[in-house]
């Protein structure tokens, strides 16, 4: 399945996107939010995902003037009906609007066409980008802990947690 915006496509992700991957995945700001991975582990990951059935609701985010994958969206189907959505872009596209416009996308199809009802998400306390981009959305705070560990600095750190449900959705 392909979505389609103004600027990007959303796409599965395949073995041809493995250097796009490792540029999102391997940035110093990046690694503030999720671990930064080896060209190796990039590898290992591909190798693995081919052991498993592919989520639907897991794309690339492309530009389509130069198709280079810049990010990652997500939704993993928790139960049914509810899912939960994350999303990570390359830092060298950060402040252009595509979060926001794959995000916008993949909720549009996740309550129109996907019949989610629900949809959570989660961030660190001090990621206020990734948190003005669920406030946009209307996801609604729900509750911090401080419960996950940070990968770099093995401490507790306190994520929010969001959520947004399909009535809410505009």
């Amino acid at each position: 399945m392909i979505l389609e915006t103004k600027r990007l496509l959303l796409r599965p992700i395949t073995d041809c996107d493995i250097d796009d991957f490792y540029e999102i995945f391997s940035g110093d700001k990046v690694d503030v939010f999720v671990k930064k991975m080896s060209y190796e582990q990039v590898k290992t990951y591909f190798e693995k995902r081919k052991q498993h059935s592919p989520n639907p609701y897991s794309f690339g985010v492309v530009l389509k003037s130069n198709n280079k994958m810049i990010g990652t969206v997500c939704i993993k189907e928790k139960t049914a009906h509810i899912g939960e959505l994350s999303y990570v872009f390359n830092e060298k596209y950060w402040g252009n609007g595509y979060a926001s416009e794959s995000v916008k996308e993949i909720l549009d199809n996740a309550f129109l066409k996907w019949q989610f009802i629900k949809i959570k998400a989660d961030c660190q306390f001090d990621n206020l980008s990734s948190k003005k981009i669920l406030n946009k959305f209307g996801f609604k705070f729900i509750y911090s802990n401080n419960e996950r560990m940070s990968h770099k600095t093995n401490k507790n750190v306190q994520f929010d947690f969001y959520e947004l449900c399909a009535c809410d959705y505009h």
